[in-house]
């Protein structure tokens, strides 16, 4: 029995590729900096915290 010749990792990949440029073109730029700058601050902060509270842990632990 044979798989579906559609479902290989080129037409795969050239699906999702071709459905992210779709999507690309069609936000304005200023939403997408605004975005980038959002998820650069988030991981900023997660990153941090996730420290701060490390540093917390070790030190109550002793």
């Amino acid at each position: 029995m044979m798989g579906n010749p559609f479902a290989g990792p080129s037409i795969k990949t050239g699906t999702a590729c071709g459905t992210a440029m779709g999507i690309l073109v069609g936000l304005p730029i200023a939403n997408l900096l605004e975005t980038a700058i959002a998820a650069a601050i988030g991981a900023t902060v997660s990153f941090l915290v996730s420290h701060f509270l490390r540093f917390l842990f070790k030190r109550f632990k002793k």
